[in-house]
C-alpha cells in the first residue's frame, strides 16, 4: 500500500515534518501528514479550499444513498463553494507518493497517516 501527499508545490524534494494543530487526534511535535488512496481524492483541490466530503459506506441504508447521493453510481461527495471553481479550475496539483511503512495510522476514518 502507498500513502500519498497532494500540493501545489512542485518538486518537493523533502517533505520538512510541521507542527502539528493543536488537538490533532492527540499529536504533538512535528509531522509529515499523507492520507491514503481511498480518500486522496478529498484532496484533489487548492490547499486553502474549504469542502465537505461525505461516502456511503458499509452502514449506510439504502434510503440515506437515495437521498445523499444524486446518482446510484456515486459512492463519495466532494462539495465546494461556487466561488471557488475559477481557481479549481486553474489549480495545478503535485501529487507525492509514499511507502505506508514509513507512517503511522491517526485516523482509519479519514484516511490520515503521519
Amino acid at each position: 500500500m502507498n500513502l500519498y501527499h497532494v500540493s501545489e508545490e512542485e518538486s518537493i524534494i523533502v517533505f520538512e515534518p510541521r507542527p502539528v494543530q493543536k488537538n490533532s487526534y492527540g499529536l504533538s511535535g512535528n509531522v509529515v501528514w499523507a492520507i491514503d488512496r481511498a480518500h486522496v481524492v478529498n484532496y484533489l483541490l487548492p490547499r486553502e479550499c474549504p469542502r465537505v466530503c461525505y461516502f456511503a459506506g458499509e452502514n449506510t441504508s439504502g434510503k440515506d444513498v437515495q437521498k445523499f447521493f444524486p446518482r446510484q453510481n456515486n459512492i463519495r461527495i466532494v462539495a465546494v463553494e461556487s466561488v471557488w471553481l475559477e481557481r479549481i479550475l486553474n489549480a495545478k496539483l503535485f501529487l507525492y507518493e509514499f511507502p505506508a511503512e514509513s507512517f503511522r495510522l491517526a485516523d482509519k476514518t479519514a484516511g490520515y497517516y503521519v
